[in-house]
């Protein structure tokens, strides 16, 4: 039988602007449970890097009947925290086996744990990008 792991979203809220009238958000972590993760393909790999300049690691499946919002959210798993990135790939519930729905993608290396706001400062920071698929997962 497959079986996911649990996997901690930060969902973001927006909770205000910043002086150059940029959102500014706050994380509030969330447990998920059974969620799929897999490494991403060579294809993908390489598709989703020429498309946005991101580095795609893993692909998620998100169980179905999750309402979370997972685009663009921090996620943590395999002690590493990631960030989703891209657009979902989502069935009909009734018309999908198992009990997995929903695909993003994360992105390449690990991200570093930074506060919401300091993410336009990536270029600063030692880290690179932040993406998911499955959700695609990136990092800083």
């Amino acid at each position: 039988m497959i079986k996911g792991i649990p996997v901690k979203l930060y969902e973001r809220t927006a909770s205000g602007t910043d002086t150059f009238g940029h959102p500014i958000y706050t994380e509030a972590p969330v447990t998920v449970e059974d969620v799929l993760v897999a490494p991403a393909s060579t294809t993908e790999v390489l598709d989703m890097f020429n498309i946005t300049g991101k580095k795609a690691v893993y692909n998620i499946a998100i169980p179905k009947g999750d309402t979370h919002t997972w685009q663009d959210c921090r996620v943590d798993f395999f002690g590493a925290s990631w960030r989703v990135i891209g657009f979902p790939q989502q069935g009909i519930e009734e018309n999908i086996p198992g009990r997995w729905n929903q695909r993003w993608m994360n992105v390449d290396d690990p991200i570093l744990i930074l506060l919401d706001h300091l993410r336009r400062n990536y270029h600063k920071i030692t880290c690179q990008h932040d993406q998911i698929r499955f959700i695609c997962i990136h990092s800083f």
